[in-house]
């Protein structure tokens, strides 16, 4: 074979190419190629110390290259051997600092991590998941949270959940986790505010807890009706002194119309007055008896009235102008319309939305403080949902829900957690002992309290 970098990606090429990669070896036992690709099938099959020999021949040819010794930490981490893994890594960087390489360091240390958590080594488990802790690598906060949560410390778990979950806010492990946390703060008999009782005081404490809340909501309600009434109240109003406004601005194309009706209003007010005062003084006697007093009042009046026709003849003349913009208002009226209403249903939601915040933020302050035991079941049960949102095919999540709805004397919902769990890992002997369980407390009569 001539050109012993053909790749072999399926395993029943594996051997082929081992025998290959050798005769390529013996016709030229200083080139380092063909022993990293050879080593590189034996990593496939798991054979990792003949991987990690042709790793050290190629090493020893090509001293600077950086993806062997990439390849040769590999195969040391692939047999826990973490701290020459860990070494080879950063020969690495050193000839090529690579962030793909740093990132692969990083695996590392979280690998070694995971590894002691299985141990049950929390402090190992914490020192290397520390040794990874950055932004860009939030898995680490996940390790870390399981860890303290194996410790039962269950408040700093949830603060690397939440660390996760501001990073990967789709990450359904942290939302199992965390829900698992807060659901142990509920069933560990060493928190005494929070533990379980009875499920009797639990259910008393739920449907006191559902009162508060629905209170509370009801309140808001009112609030935010009046709030809605109000703006739009406000709203018809700046409605009505826009549409005025826009009649004003096209009355102003009429401006010359207008000033000269209004002069000759003005002319014909002024001639009636003042025939009205030469008839007057003709029957000054006859009509006064002489009195002055009673003759300028009478003109007075009559002044204002005819200063009142004017006026209603002007407001005539300025409608009969605007009958001409009818369709222009109407198409004017009609957008503000919309507007408004595009406008009104934003100050509706995020009316909504500000109450959704204060919702959880009572629930979060003065209802934590009053029902703890309640807090940790909500929230348990909304991580739970979430894991599943984020991940339908997520069977651990489907059992620790179970094992929620289970404690509470759910059991129809619990079996169907468990059945679905077991839908998703036929094996799981878990899912399968709790469905049992779960479907003999259903048809098995409780007994009295």
């Amino acid at each position: 074979m001539d050109d012993y970098r053909t790749m072999y990606t399926h395993e029943s090429d594996y051997d082929r190419a081992i025998e290959e990669y050798t005769e390529a070896i013996g016709r030229d036992p200083f080139d380092a190629v063909p022993y990293l690709c050879r080593g590189k099938v034996y990593a496939a099959q798991k054979k990792y110390d003949q991987a990690i020999r042709d790793y050290d021949r190629a090493i020893g040819m090509t001293p600077d290259n950086a993806v062997a010794y990439m390849m040769r930490g590999d195969a040391c981490l692939a047999r826990k051997r973490y701290d020459e893994a860990v070494e080879n890594y950063e020969h690495a960087i050193r000839i090529d600092d690579n962030p793909i390489f740093r990132e692969i360091k990083a695996c590392s240390y979280y690998e070694q991590g995971c590894d002691a958590y299985a141990q049950k080594d929390y402090e190992s488990a914490i020192a290397m998941f520390h040794k990874v802790l950055s932004p860009k690598f939030p898995t680490a906060h996940l390790g870390l949270g399981m860890v303290y949560a194996a410790q039962k410390k269950y408040s700093e778990a949830q603060k690397h959940f939440d660390k996760v979950l501001e990073k990967e806010p789709d990450n359904a492990a942290a939302y199992r986790y965390r829900g698992n946390a807060y659901f142990a703060l509920a069933s560990d008999d060493t928190q005494s505010q929070t533990a379980f009782g009875s499920i009797q005081a639990y259910r008393k404490k739920l449907e006191d807890y559902k009162d508060r809340l629905a209170a509370y909501k009801q309140q808001l309600d009112e609030i935010n009706r009046q709030a809605l009434a109000e703006y739009t109240r406000q709203n018809q109003q700046k409605k009505g002194q826009a549409v005025e406004g826009y009649k004003r601005q096209l009355l102003s194309g009429h401006r010359q119309d207008i000033e000269t009706y209004e002069r000759q209003i003005k002319e014909e007010s002024e001639k009636d007055i003042a025939a009205y005062k030469d008839i007057a003084m003709d029957k000054f006697k006859e009509r006064y008896g002489g009195d002055t007093k009673r003759y300028e009042q009478d003109i007075s009046c009559y002044e204002k009235e005819v200063q009142k026709q004017g006026a209603e003849k002007r407001e005539a003349f300025k409608a009969q102008l605007l009958e001409s913009h009818t369709q222009d208002i109407a198409v004017y009226e009609k957008d503000l319309e919309e507007k408004n209403s595009q406008e009104a249903a934003v100050y509706e939601s995020n009316l909504h939305n500000q109450q959704g915040i204060k919702v959880r933020e009572y629930e979060n302050t003065d209802l934590i403080k009053e029902f703890p035991l309640v807090n940790c079941c909500r929230r348990a049960l909304e991580d739970y949902n979430q894991a599943i949102v984020f991940n339908a095919n997520y069977g651990g999540a489907y059992y620790d829900r179970g094992m929620f709805y289970f404690t509470t004397e759910e059991y129809g919902a619990a079996a169907a957690d468990f059945q679905k769990a077991l839908e998703i890992n036929p094996n799981d002997p878990n899912a399968r002992y709790m469905l049992q369980k779960a479907e003999n407390k259903q048809i098995t009569p409780a007994l009295p309290a």
